[in-house]
């Protein structure tokens, strides 16, 4: 018969406690607001009824094609923006992405073509900003297109946070 060793019971105990807190912390965590709200600083703050100090884990990338959109009056165009993830640890599991428009000139529709998707690490992914003029305006008149891109990591998300980026590109009508 195989005897088990005091010091392998302890461990599996110890193995079986750590496994049983983190799904209860995810469980829990489960039904809280994924709210990113960076402000100055790539700053994420979660809403959470725990007060536990998440570990920053990696940040997300955001790049535009073109820093400056130029558009038609009856006219769209499509501004390709290529989102990645880099983690500052080892990560073997992926990240949830939402994409939000925080800032847009009154005048001018922008709609991200994807707002959710998931990444993985170094992976690099490209959506489209659909821009359209909605109300007429003079030609030369410009404005700024500031999008947030936060990523939360799907396996422990109150633990591990991860930074979000923000980028912007002007919008100028031409006749």
């Amino acid at each position: 018969m195989l005897k088990v060793s005091r010091k392998m019971k302890i461990k599996s105990a110890a193995v079986a406690f750590l496994l049983i807190i983190g799904a209860l912390i995810s469980v829990a965590t489960e039904d809280r607001a994924f709210v990113c709200k960076g402000t100055e600083g790539n700053i994420n703050v979660s809403a959470s009824s725990f007060h536990i100090m998440p570990i920053l884990w990696g940040e997300m990338d955001a790049q535009v094609d073109k820093p400056v959109v130029q558009i038609e009056r009856y006219g769209s165009e499509i501004e390709g923006v290529n989102i990645t993830y880099q983690p500052y640890f080892i990560q073997f599991f992926p990240v949830m992405v939402n994409v939000s428009v925080v800032r847009a000139p009154s005048w001018l529709e922008t709609v991200p073509s994807v707002k959710e998707f998931i990444i993985q690490r170094g992976e690099t992914r490209t959506i489209n900003i659909v821009l359209a003029v909605n109300e007429d305006v003079d030609n030369g008149t410009n404005g700024l297109v500031m999008l947030e891109i936060c990523g939360r990591n799907l396996i422990l998300p109150s633990l591990l946070d991860i930074a979000p980026a923000r980028i912007s590109f002007a919008v100028v009508k031409v006749p």
